[in-house]
C-alpha cells in the first residue's frame, strides 16, 4: 500500500504543478491577474478556494490532535469560531470586494490613514510567519503520514509546492487547485467516516473508548482555556488577509457575498 500512497501524492503534487504554470501562462498578464486573478473568479471556484484556504493541512492536524485530546464535545466549541466567523464575514464580504483593493491594511488605510496600514501590515507579517510554518509543518506531517518519507523532507516538498504555485500563476493557479484541493478534501471526509467509524466499532464503540473528560462538554478545560481555543479561530478568519484577497478576486461583490454562505 505504501507505494500506492506515494504514487497517489505523487502525481496530486505534479498536477498541482501542471496547472500552477498553465494558469501562468494563460491567465496571468497584468498585476492585478497575479494579485486577484483579474477580480474574475466564478462561484464555484471561488467556494473551493475559500474552503482550502480555512481547511488546510494545519486545520486538519490541529482540529484533530484537539478532538482526540479533549472529545467531541468540546470541539464543538474549538470548531465553533470558524461558523461564527463566516456569518460575520457574510455581511463583510461584497463591501470588501466593492473597494477593489488587494489587501486588509490598504481597506483600513480608508479609514484610518496610512499608520493604522503600516501598523496592520506589520502585524500580518508577523503573524504569517507563524502561520505558513505550521501550514508547511503540518504539510510534511501529511506526507510522513502517507509516504513515509521524513517531516523535515515533507515540510521542504509542502513549501517548494505551495511556493512555486504562489509566485508562477498568482491567484489564478492558487484559487484553481484549491478548487481541485477542496473536492478532494470533501470526497475523502465523506469516504473516510465510514472506515474511521468501522475501525472503532461504530458510534457505541467510538464513545466506549473515551475517557470521562472526554465525555464532558468542557473537555476537562476551563472556561478560559476553552477561550483560547475559541478566540484565534474566530479572529483568524475576520481577519485572514487570504480570504478577503478572494473576496478581491470575486467577479461581482454579489457573488463574493454568496460565495461566503455556500462555503
Amino acid at each position: 500500500m505504501g507505494n500506492i500512497y506515494i504514487t497517489i501524492v505523487v502525481l496530486y503534487l505534479l498536477l498541482m504543478i501542471l496547472m500552477g504554470i498553465y494558469y501562468a501562462k494563460r491567465e496571468v498578464k497584468t498585476s492585478e491577474d497575479f494579485m486577484v486573478a483579474g477580480r474574475r473568479l466564478p462561484r464555484i471556484v471561488l467556494i473551493g478556494t475559500l474552503l482550502a484556504t480555512w481547511v488546510g493541512s494545519g486545520t486538519v492536524v490541529g482540529g484533530a490532535s484537539f478532538i482526540y485530546q479533549y472529545g467531541p464535545l468540546a470541539s464543538i466549541i474549538y470548531f465553533a469560531g470558524a461558523p461564527i466567523g463566516i456569518f460575520i464575514l457574510y455581511f463583510i464580504a461584497d463591501k470588501a470586494r466593492s473597494l477593489s483593493k488587494y489587501t486588509i491594511p490598504e481597506m483600513l488605510e480608508i479609514k484610518f490613514g496610512k499608520k493604522t496600514r503600516t501598523i496592520s501590515a506589520l502585524f500580518i507579517l508577523l503573524a504569517y510567519v507563524g502561520i505558513t510554518s505550521y501550514q508547511f509543518i503540518g504539510g510534511g506531517y501529511v506526507l510522513n503520514i502517507t509516504t513515509g518519507i521524513s517531516v523535515e523532507l515533507g515540510t521542504l516538498i509542502t513549501a517548494a509546492v505551495v511556493i512555486f504555485l504562489a509566485t508562477t500563476g498568482g491567484m489564478f493557479s492558487v484559487a484553481y487547485t484549491d478548487f481541485l484541493s477542496s473536492f478532494l478534501i470533501v470526497t475523502g471526509f465523506i469516504i473516510g467516516i465510514p472506515f474511521a467509524l468501522s475501525a472503532v466499532g461504530g458510534f457505541d464503540g467510538l464513545t466506549a473508548g473515551l475517557a470521562d473528560h472526554q465525555l464532558a462538554w468542557d473537555g476537562g478545560l476551563t472556561v478560559p482555556q476553552l477561550l483560547g481555543f475559541f478566540l484565534p479561530t474566530f479572529l483568524l478568519i475576520l481577519g485572514d488577509q487570504n480570504m478577503y484577497q478572494r473576496f478581491s478576486s470575486a467577479k461581482t461583490p454579489a457573488i463574493a457575498k454568496k460565495s461566503v454562505m455556500d462555503f
